[in-house]
């Protein structure tokens, strides 16, 4: 596929509209997940990652920023609820630091490290 198009993923039923490159989500886009209605909009590099956008939540959150391998990972922000109360900061993944922290249900966190400062 290369161009403008929309497709319809079997397996999930996530739906992409936007620009493709061989085969694969390049440019100008939007994401939408079947399962929890959340969506993705904005740019996808070369590798079919979105690189930098806004991720579009259930229960009001949205993050807007940079992304790395479809995660939020850089400066961003984080917008909450109808108050719209926010977090600002330069992301990063805080990987679970032992076994326990996993079977707790945090297998990944996501940390301001503009906080860490304070």
């Amino acid at each position: 596929m290369h161009g403008e198009g929309t497709y319809v993923y079997a397996s999930s039923n996530d739906i992409y509209s936007g620009s493709w490159s061989d085969g694969k989500r390049h440019g100008q886009g939007v994401y939408e997940f079947s399962k929890d209605k959340s969506v993705l909009k904005g740019y996808w590099n070369k590798l079919g990652d979105i690189e930098e956008g806004e991720w579009i939540m259930t229960h009001d959150i949205i993050y807007s920023g940079k992304f790395h391998h479809g995660k939020p990972m850089g400066k961003g922000k984080f917008t909450i609820g109808p108050t719209s109360s926010s977090v600002s900061g330069s992301y990063v993944e805080k990987i679970p630091s032992s076994n326990n922290d996993v079977e707790q249900g945090s297998s990944i966190r996501w940390i301001s490290v503009d906080a860490l400062k304070m």
